[in-house]
């Protein structure tokens, strides 16, 4: 499984992060979804294929997609 940080102050126009709430483009089917930190603590699967996990942490640090 393959896995990217994300990085608060390097994000990539189709990025964003707001507190522990995180989006973040599916790198299979490019769909933008959201995750938060505190209601999708084991991850956030895409909803339009499944096939990613975006997480981010319940205290905003940090956030990751897996794939």
């Amino acid at each position: 499984m393959q896995r990217r940080t994300l990085n608060k102050n390097s994000l990539g126009t189709d990025e964003d992060f707001h507190g522990n709430n995180v989006a973040a483009t599916c790198p299979h089917c490019s769909k933008v979804f959201l995750s938060s930190g505190y209601k999708d603590t084991k991850g956030r699967a895409c909803p339009s294929c499944g096939k990613s996990l975006l997480y981010c942490a319940k205290n905003g640090s940090e956030a990751w997609i897996e794939w």
